[in-house]
């Protein structure tokens, strides 16, 4: 059972970095960064999901994996269910904050 853990975390990290994927690409495919951050930085959840991701991959803006956990924390404290697990992602791999397995499951 212990061996199933990491693909089972791994596949949950995935999954989220999908939906914020989703979130931050307008139909067209193309990032409106302007407005996503504007979005963002009035407290908009989504937005901050999506802003988080797009730091995350480089879309639109340099990659910078810290700017990522910062949005990907402003929409988990408003209980963006994804960003909590993405931010959780995070904590558990090490990238963009220091490794932590307790704030991994938090």
């Amino acid at each position: 059972m212990e061996t199933r853990r990491p693909v089972a975390f791994a596949i949950v990290c995935v999954f989220a970095l999908l939906v914020s994927a989703w979130w931050s690409v307008a139909a067209d495919g193309k990032v409106d960064l302007a407005t996503l951050r504007q979005e963002a930085e009035k407290g908009n959840a989504k937005a901050q999901l999506g802003l988080g991701a797009c730091y995350a991959r480089g879309n639109g803006v340099p990659k910078n994996l810290a700017e990522a956990v910062k949005w990907y924390r402003k929409a988990a404290e408003q209980g963006e269910v994804a960003a909590q697990v993405i931010l959780g992602c995070q904590y558990g791999k090490g990238e963009g904050v220091e490794r932590d397995a307790t704030e991994a499951v938090r």
